[in-house]
């Protein structure tokens, strides 16, 4: 059963990485013509040979880190709040419970507070 219930949630998470759109341009700015971008509210023909790593890649490499962290943690939480459930009186049981949901808790955390570091040196570089 709790097999089934993580392969779900996998299956979910992989359906919603999948899904998420990595782009960060700002479509709201100006219609610019499709091989020109919006700088500073100037279209300008945009230079595709020159890929930048940390503008390009490195973003959508610390997303998708992201979502697999969030959806680990979201499912030790979970695993955990049903080993406690299902527990039946047993003390050890529930003990693991518990400890897998504040692991699945302090790895969100940690995660969250890893991406706002992140976010900030990258965005003052």
């Amino acid at each position: 059963m709790i097999k089934k219930i993580l392969l779900g949630l996998a299956a979910m998470g992989a359906i919603g990485v999948i899904g998420f759109n990595f782009n960060t341009t700002n479509t709201l700015a100006l219609n610019c013509p499709s091989r020109m971008i919006e700088i500073n509210g100037v279209c300008v023909v945009r230079d595709d040979t020159n890929t930048d790593i940390a503008t390009d890649t490195i973003p959508a490499i610390v997303g998708v880190l992201m979502w697999g962290i969030g959806i680990v943690s979201v499912a030790m939480i979970v695993f955990g709040g049903i080993m406690m459930t299902s527990s039946a009186g047993n003390p050890e049981r529930a003990k693991k419970g518990r400890m897998a949901a504040i692991g699945g808790v302090g790895g969100l955390v940690i995660a969250i507070l890893s991406y706002a570091i992140v976010s900030f040196v990258y965005t003052n570089i």
